[in-house]
C-alpha cells in the first residue's frame, strides 16, 4: 500500500508501470530501474498520478544522479577507416562477380550450341514409311489394292 492507500496493482492499472518499479521508485532504488530515461518517464508518470508536479520530481533526479546529460546514450566504437574500405572493397567485389556470372551466362546461352544436329524443314527423313509404301508391302501379300 503507498501514500494514497492504494494497491499497487491498482496503480499499475493506472500508471502502466510495473509495480516492482513502483516500489523501486518510492525507495530509491535506481539501479532496478531501465536506463535513465526510463526512469526520468517513470517518476514524472507516478507524480503526476499523485497530483504532484511531475518535473520537479525529473529535475530533482537529474540533479543527484546525472552527471552528463547523455547518460542514456549507448558508446559507440568508432570505426576506423581502414575496416570500412575493407567492407567497400569486400561488397564491390562480391558485385563484380556476380555480374561476371551473369554475363557469362547470357553469353553461353545466346551464343552455345546444342549437341542434337538440325536439318532445314522439308528435307528431313523420317524413320516412319509413307503410306503408299506400307499400302504396298501389305498389299503384295493379298493383291494390290493401291498402286
Amino acid at each position: 500500500m503507498n501514500v494514497r492507500g492504494l494497491e499497487y496493482p491498482q496503480i499499475e492499472l493506472a500508471t502502466k508501470i510495473r509495480a516492482k518499479y513502483i516500489r523501486a521508485l518510492e525507495d530509491e532504488q535506481f539501479e532496478v530501474l531501465p536506463s535513465g530515461t526510463y526512469i526520468k518517464g517513470f517518476l514524472r508518470s507516478y507524480a503526476e498520478f499523485l497530483g504532484l508536479d511531475g518535473q520537479l520530481y525529473v529535475d530533482e533526479y537529474n540533479s543527484r544522479n546525472v552527471v552528463d546529460s547523455f547518460d542514456d546514450m549507448p558508446q559507440r566504437r568508432p570505426q576506423r577507416r581502414h575496416e570500412r574500405s575493407f567492407e567497400k572493397k569486400v561488397v564491390f567485389l562480391a558485385l563484380a562477380g556476380i555480374a561476371a556470372l551473369t554475363g557469362l551466362v547470357i553469353v553461353a546461352w545466346r551464343f552455345g550450341g546444342s549437341d542434337t544436329p538440325t536439318s532445314p524443314r522439308g528435307s528431313s527423313r523420317s524413320s516412319i514409311p509413307c503410306r503408299r509404301q506400307v499400302f504396298a508391302l501389305s498389299g503384295s501379300a493379298r493383291g494390290a489394292i493401291w498402286k
